[in-house]
C-alpha cells in the first residue's frame, strides 16, 4: 500500500509553497515530496521571495532563478525527492501518478521536468514512467534533459 499523498491546498505564488507541494506519508512522517506547477507560473513564483531579501542584505532587484524550466502548455515537476531509507518503496512514482491526476485536473496534457544528468537512477524512473528527453538544457551550471510526458 502507499503512503498517503496530500497537497494543503493551491494558488499561492512562491516556487516552494505548501500550496505547491504534495507529500507522501508513513506513519505521520513526510517520505517524500512533490513540488510542481503550471507553465504560466514561471515567471511569478518567485516574486513574493522578494520581500524576505532585505533580511539576507539582497537587493531587491536580485534575481535568483533566471533560467527557463517549463516550456508552454506544461505542468512542471519542480522538485521530486524522496527520504533514502524509503528508496524502493514506489513512492516516487505514486508521486508522479499524482502529478498526472492534478495536472489533468488543471486542464494540461504535458507533464515535464529537469533531471540532472549525473543522476541516472532518476533518468531511469522517468523513463519508465513514460517519460521521453525532449532536449538538453543548462540550468546554472549543470546539464539537464528536460522530459516530457503526454497525458
Amino acid at each position: 500500500m502507499f503512503p498517503e499523498t496530500r497537497n494543503f491546498s493551491a494558488g499561492v505564488v512562491h516556487r516552494y509553497s505548501y500550496r505547491r507541494i504534495w507529500v507522501s506519508e508513513k506513519a505521520g512522517k513526510v517520505v517524500g515530496i512533490l513540488d510542481m506547477y503550471p507553465y504560466k507560473d514561471q515567471k511569478i513564483i518567485d516574486i513574493v521571495l522578494r520581500h524576505d531579501y532585505a533580511k539576507t542584505g539582497l537587493p531587491i532587484s536580485t534575481v535568483i532563478f533566471s533560467d527557463q524550466e517549463a516550456w508552454p502548455h506544461e505542468w512542471y515537476i519542480d522538485a521530486l525527492a524522496v527520504d533514502p531509507d524509503h528508496w524502493g518503496e514506489k513512492i516516487a512514482s505514486h508521486l508522479l501518478d499524482e502529478a498526472e491526476v492534478v495536472a489533468t485536473k488543471q486542464g494540461y496534457h504535458i507533464l515535464s521536468l529537469n533531471v540532472d544528468q549525473e543522476n541516472p537512477r532518476a533518468q531511469r524512473l522517468y523513463e519508465q514512467k513514460g517519460y521521453q528527453t525532449e532536449k538538453t538544457m543548462t540550468i546554472g551550471d549543470r546539464t539537464y534533459d528536460h522530459m516530457i510526458k503526454r497525458i
